[in-house]
């Protein structure tokens, strides 16, 4: 089976029928969601998005823990390219009837893939806030060379999701996190993340404990990620020295370094020793 590069893939892969499918699905709805109305929505909207193994799941468990945060428990993909943008406003009024009845007052949804269909969360819920999730590329391509074995894929997946990143920086509504201050200083970097969306700080928000990804039977990845963010924040950097030779390292830094350079990251090898 032919695989071809796709964004939208995990892997960063697609089986050639699969990717086609799906550009053909989406060239349909151009013209449609060219037609859609924002949605009414009544309640906050905050999205967190970034490359897979940023920290996505750990940022949204732990705003999950708010009293008035609706966490949708699990990866939607509700805005993905084969969804048209009316049919992501059902979707999002069904998430808004639920958190009412909740009596909640912001809805949160984590889909890492969402980081390239910011344009459309945005046509559909204007006023919504973005949290864009960033790691510096050592770690995040070993983690995800850890999951998928193909280190080349993974390096085409950190410049893809970040340079979606990247255009998007800047915007109103959007707000960039760096996962080594979340790890490194959580408390100050989630209380940023809950001013931003408008709430009060919560102590409960940081502390460990069952999060709403239990609520919901988790599988394959997902599993994995739900029962790391139930433990207390580690400052997890630096890992990559027990996935990377450091060949493969300066591999990964040369592929990297002008989407890094312009994310605030250092190039050189000598700074992540």
């Amino acid at each position: 089976m032919l695989n071809v590069p796709s964004k939208h893939s995990v892997s960063h892969y697609a089986p050639l029928s699969s990717w086609g499918k799906g550009f053909a699905i989406s060239l349909w709805n151009v013209v449609p969601d060219s037609f859609v109305k924002p949605y009414l929505a009544e309640l906050r909207f905050l999205f967190v998005c970034g490359c897979g193994h940023s920290g996505t799941t750990l940022t949204a468990a732990k705003i999950g823990n708010h009293s008035q945060v609706f966490l949708i428990g699990r990866e939607t993909s509700a805005f993905g390219h084969t969804i048209g943008a009316h049919c992501a406003k059902k979707i999002v009024s069904e998430w808004e009837y639920f958190a009412s009845a909740d009596d909640k007052s912001v809805i949160l949804e984590k889909t890492p893939k969402h980081v390239h269909s910011i344009s459309k969360i945005r046509k559909v819920l204007p006023e919504s806030k973005i949290t864009l999730l960033v790691r510096n590329p050592l770690d995040n391509v070993a983690s995800l060379y850890k999951r998928f074995g193909n280190l080349d894929a993974c390096i085409r997946r950190w410049m893809a999701d970040n340079r979606a990143i990247l255009r998007h920086l800047g915007l109103e509504g959007v707000k960039l996190v760096y996962y080594e201050g979340l790890v490194s200083g959580p408390r100050s970097t989630l209380k940023e993340i809950v001013d931003f969306v408008g709430l009060e700080w919560e102590e409960s928000i940081p502390a460990p404990g069952k999060t709403r990804y239990d609520a919901i039977k988790q599988e394959g990845n997902m599993a994995v990620r739900a029962t790391q963010v139930n433990q207390s924040i580690q400052r997890n950097v630096g890992g990559w020295r027990k996935v990377l030779s450091e060949e493969q390292a300066l591999h990964v830094l040369k592929r990297t370094k002008n989407v890094a350079r312009k994310l605030g990251y250092s190039v050189r090898i000598d700074d992540f020793l």
